[in-house]
């Protein structure tokens, strides 16, 4: 555990984080509470994850954080800042299972974010403000991930093609 006002940010952090990620963020926060350590370098006492958590924390007045430290040389460091969230972000979603998550969570996903005026919003209208999904009858997650199957399937038929294509030769 850690003091958030005493972590250094990173001074090389490259992400930044819209409002309605962060409201979104301390939306999960009231709702379970911190299941994610904030990541530091024991070696420069500079955060390389957890920025926008430890900014939530500050602004909310907690004392105290859930803190892992690692021990990373400086090139290792950059290494992990610059790639960190990136690789999280190449997995590939799964819109059936996606869907029966959201389903299953009910009433307490319902407070992931709140809107302009303060009034919590339901799950599927934090996920279409955060992703920016236009109003459809449709929920959000299917609206925002409809194309990523068709983009799968397209690289199918490219792969499959390319493979058809190096064994003709």
């Amino acid at each position: 555990m850690a003091d958030p006002a005493e972590l250094q940010a990173h001074p090389r952090n490259w992400r930044r984080h819209p409002q309605e990620q962060r409201d979104a963020m301390e939306g999960v926060l009231d709702s379970v509470g911190w299941i994610q350590d904030v990541i530091v370098n024991r070696r420069t006492g500079r955060i390389v994850d957890g920025h926008l958590r430890v900014s939530l924390a500050i602004a909310r007045g907690e004392k105290e954080i859930p803190v892992k430290y690692v021990d990373l040389d400086e090139a290792e460091e950059a290494q992990v800042l610059a790639t960190f969230d990136p690789l999280g972000d190449l997995a590939e979603a799964d819109d059936e299972a996606l869907r029966r998550l959201l389903e299953e969570t009910g009433a307490a996903a319902e407070q992931l974010a709140a809107d302009d005026h303060g009034e919590i919003l339901s799950i599927d209208e934090a996920l279409a403000k955060m992703w920016d999904v236009p109003e459809s009858d449709e929920p959000a997650w299917f609206v925002a991930f409809g194309p990523v199957e068709e983009i799968r399937q397209l690289e199918e038929v490219a792969a499959g093609l390319k493979v058809r294509t190096e064994s003709s030769r």
